[in-house]
């Protein structure tokens, strides 16, 4: 479907920045396809301009949606007036817009409940974190439910029309994926990149973590990703065992912190490593490890990743990973993986975990989600 002429209005719980998660990418799926953007974030208090054109995308426009500290109050203390203030406030939004053809939101935070309010042709609710509990039965306005987590569903038994997608591959990877034979058949490892945001609190299972790179001295981990509170658009866990790990990474002499780079930047420089490391801790992690976005960002390089467990990938038999949510062995796991090296790194394994990145690009989401506007949503399977 030609997006030239029809709008999405995407709301996000992050702003945009740098670092790009799945709504940022969907927004660039969506304009690239010739879709007007509105890509709206929560801005709590005053702000001097509520619209900005997106660095990025001319196709995207970028809202700060404006509410007053006391609101945001409300939003946890009386949600009849939130919800009734909060309602004006979107309808007269939207009827100062031309009408919306698709929304898609991924707020999780109880912000924007009623989405009938947008007045969009087909709207779509999208958390792709889990809904904190509270809000989960204040949802509603929407004609179906997609989420990348099977946690994520079960917690909304009462929603019929749902559907399990996977996470999305952005287009800057989806081009390394495409490249041919750069399949690299060396026997030994050198480089093992990890990719997210080490400010991300206990999820990060630092413990594990540091006891593997304290076992391993003769590698080069390369860390990409926000270390810094300071201009990280994804959030900032700023505990003292969150700064003590970003010290000990410092010091390290065999860590290099790379700090956030821009998604066509990283591609390339990932180019250049050998493998990748996952080490999530499954306790405090509110989807449960079931699945993680970075996953499919490593398959799109065929390289392998080395991972505690992450539950949708159990059965595909892509990459090495411990089949159990109980970390304490994979020190001696990722040790192992390093030993069997050219079991792990064979070129038929290569091929089919870019074949399965590929399959999965927010291009192909996109077509999927238009799929949905076109079939109408009583006309696809559940």
């Amino acid at each position: 479907m030609n997006g030239v002429d029809k709008n999405v209005l995407i709301i996000s719980p992050e702003p945009w920045g740098i670092s790009k998660i799945s709504k940022h990418h969907y927004a660039i799926a969506f304009a690239n396809k010739g879709y007007l953007v509105y890509f709206l974030t929560l801005h709590i208090g005053k702000l001097s301009k509520n619209i900005e054109i997106c660095p990025d995308h001319k196709n995207i426009q970028i809202v700060n949606f404006p509410i007053s500290n006391l609101l945001n109050k409300l939003r946890f203390r009386w949600r009849w007036g939130y919800n009734l203030i909060v309602g004006k406030k979107v309808l007269s939004w939207a009827y100062q817009h031309r009408a919306l053809d698709l929304l898609l939101s991924f707020d999780r935070n109880g912000v924007f409940t009623n989405l009938s309010n947008f007045k969009a042709k087909k709207t779509i609710f999208f958390p792709v974190d889990k809904v904190i509990k509270r809000f989960v039965r204040e949802y509603k306005g929407f004609d179906r439910l997609i989420s990348i987590s099977p946690v994520i569903l079960e917690s909304f038994p009462h929603v019929k029309n749902k559907i399990l997608f996977n996470h999305g591959l952005s287009p800057d990877f989806v081009a390394i994926a495409q490249q041919e034979d750069n399949y690299n058949s060396k026997k030994e490892v050198k480089k093992i990149a990890y990719v997210g945001n080490l400010l991300i609190g206990p999820i990060l299972d630092k413990p594990v973590l540091q006891t593997i790179l304290n076992q391993h001295c003769d590698y080069e981990f390369h860390f990409f990703g926000a270390f810094e509170p300071r201009a990280n658009n994804l959030g900032s866990d700023t505990s003292k065992e969150s700064m003590e790990f970003i010290e000990f990474l410092k010091k390290a002499d065999n860590c290099i912190l790379h700090g956030m780079v821009a998604s066509n930047i990283l591609a390339l420089d990932l180019l250049d490593m050998d493998a990748f490391l996952i080490c999530y801790d499954y306790r405090f992690d509110k989807n449960r490890c079931s699945n993680a976005h970075k996953v499919l960002e490593y398959l799109a390089l065929g390289k392998p990743i080395i991972s505690t467990r992450i539950s949708m990938y159990d059965n595909l038999k892509l990459f090495p990973m411990l089949d159990t949510f109980d970390n304490s062995n994979f020190p001696n796991f990722f040790k192992e993986q390093l030993q069997n090296w050219t079991l792990i790194n064979t070129e038929e394994a290569f091929s089919r975990r870019k074949d399965y990145a590929l399959k999965n690009s927010y291009s192909e989401h996109a077509n999927k989600i238009e799929e949905i506007l076109g079939k109408g949503i009583s006309q696809l399977p559940l």
